[in-house]
């Protein structure tokens, strides 16, 4: 229609406002456009938008307010379920190093929880370095995966099964899965005397 046509608009117009819309449209209709009729607006022009998240309190913030770990913290608290229950009893779930910039007691609490309560109907592969998961969220099977580096050679990575499954308790296996995740059985004895002396104080 050309910049001269641009006169017959009244301006601002109102995308929300039905009589606002029309009269746009209008000047198309009276100049013989019925159809076919397509516009492109810069949104930054036409609109303003804010994405707000809801935090743990139940208030809705600005995304830009949310680190990277409270972002996941969001993901496990409102999302992941929902995720999941679109998807189907089917569902695989792949999360790698979930524990990224929580704090410990959400991932014991709340994500180790939620672990264990997804695992009685979907398969779960956690790639994690936090004793907490392994430990907490009863896994099944527990993978060591070592990547010997060296200067000029290609990265050697190597996989072996610590798990308890079919162990009947060995107690070399459990020492190693302790060594693994928790420096040894000696180091878990000492921590929970240190933990335990602090209650009586």
């Amino acid at each position: 229609m050309g910049k001269a046509k641009s006169s017959a608009f009244v301006f601002p117009i109102d995308l929300a406002s039905e009589t606002s819309v029309r009269s746009m449209l209008d000047v198309f209709f009276r100049s013989g456009v019925k159809d076919g009729l397509s516009m492109a607006l810069p949104l930054d022009g036409v609109a303003t938008y804010s994405i707000e998240l809801k935090d743990e309190n139940g208030n809705y913030r600005p995304i830009e307010e949310y680190s990277a770990g409270m972002l996941s913290k969001i993901y496990v608290t409102y999302f992941l379920d929902r995720t999941i229950q679109n998807e189907g009893s089917n569902t695989i779930l792949l999360y790698d190093q979930p524990e990224s910039n929580m704090e410990k007691e959400f991932l014991l609490r709340t994500l180790g929880e939620k672990l264990k309560e997804l695992r009685r109907v979907h398969q779960i592969f956690v790639a994690t370095h936090e004793p907490l998961l392994v430990v907490n969220a009863d896994a099944n099977e527990i993978i060591l995966a070592t990547n010997d580096k060296r200067v000029d050679e290609a990265n050697r990575v190597t996989y072996e099964n610590r798990s308890f499954v079919g162990a009947h308790g060995k107690r070399e296996l459990v020492e190693g899965v302790a060594r693994l995740i928790d420096g040894g059985t000696d180091a878990v004895k000492r921590r929970s005397g240190i933990y335990e002396g602090m209650t009586h104080r």
